[in-house]
């Protein structure tokens, strides 16, 4: 369950937090962002269209460059896949006879931004290869697979979430790299526009925490309630609210929508299996399985 707890400000996540993935959707902060991504639309709007844009793109670089910001891959793709699908188009030569000298100059300070937003971007991504964050993914991209992690809440019911056939990885990435973050004895932060954190994140460690799975999952428990990530929304009208998910006091039962007993099956194993992988490379955690799981 979420609930809001107050705001904040940027300066005071960053001077206070210790660890903060960047979400793309994040941008919003600086400018309203239109869903419009046709360059026809662009053209009719004109400079303000494109100054909107160059204004969020560079207030993502702002925060991208801070000492504890992070990313991963799948973020600077979508930076990129951006900059191919509307910035790129705008200056192929069938819009040259459509295009006023404003314009062009504008065009190309946002390539140029966009083209620095991918630089730092990549610069922050995580570690991939990290075998510790690698078994997290597996994990979290399985219980993932059940729709109860893109469920509407109260805050997102306004959205069209997706099922876990159109689920984005960037989401199950941030989230499992939070996951592993907790287990080396860091709180992570996450700033993102996107809703569906708020069923990802609220639900997917309360399913991998469940008592269903002890021993193997005890120290994933006890570290997640010790160092719980941090979620900040940008909402609509740009305040940050925190986000409060309550998932440390409820590990002892399953969201009420969740039955998937194959899918519990599934989780069951890849503890089992996996436990040591997702302890590797935490120093603080000292794992020895007493018995097995039922």
């Amino acid at each position: 369950m979420a609930n809001k707890n107050g705001t904040v400000t940027l300066k005071e996540i960053f001077e206070y937090e210790k660890r903060v993935y960047i979400d793309y959707s994040a941008q919003v902060l600086f400018s309203r962002k239109d869903s419009n991504k046709n360059p026809e639309g662009w053209l009719k709007q004109g400079v303000e269209r494109i100054k909107q844009d160059i204004n969020a793109i560079k207030g993502l670089i702002k925060i991208l460059e801070k000492e504890q910001s992070y990313t991963v891959a799948e973020t600077t793709k979508e930076i990129e896949q951006y900059k191919d699908a509307v910035v790129d188009r705008l200056f192929h030569p069938s819009y040259d006879i459509r295009r006023s000298k404003d314009v062009t100059n504008a065009l190309r300070e946002l390539k140029e931004s966009v083209s620095k937003t991918v630089r730092s971007s990549r610069r922050k991504e995580i570690d991939a290869l990290d075998t510790q964050f690698q078994t997290m993914y597996n994990l979290v991209a399985l219980i993932a697979q059940d729709n109860i992690c893109n469920t509407k809440t109260k805050e997102n019911k306004h959205l069209k979430i997706g099922d876990a056939k159109t689920r984005v990885p960037a989401d199950e990435k941030y989230v499992a790299a939070c996951l592993v973050d907790t287990l080396r004895g860091v709180q992570p932060s996450l700033l993102t526009a996107d809703a569906r954190y708020f069923s990802l994140l609220g639900n997917i460690p309360r399913i991998a925490g469940s008592d269903l799975f002890a021993p193997y999952n005890d120290a994933f428990k006890r570290c997640y309630q010790s160092q719980r990530p941090q979620l900040f929304f940008v909402e609509k009208e740009g305040t940050i609210s925190i986000i409060n998910l309550d998932t440390d006091t409820q590990f002892e039962r399953f969201p009420l929508k969740f039955n998937n007993a194959l899918l519990v099956d599934k989780i069951k194993s890849f503890w089992q299996q996996h436990h040591q992988a997702i302890y590797e490379s935490s120093s603080l955690i000292s794992y020895t399985p007493t018995k097995s799981v039922q």
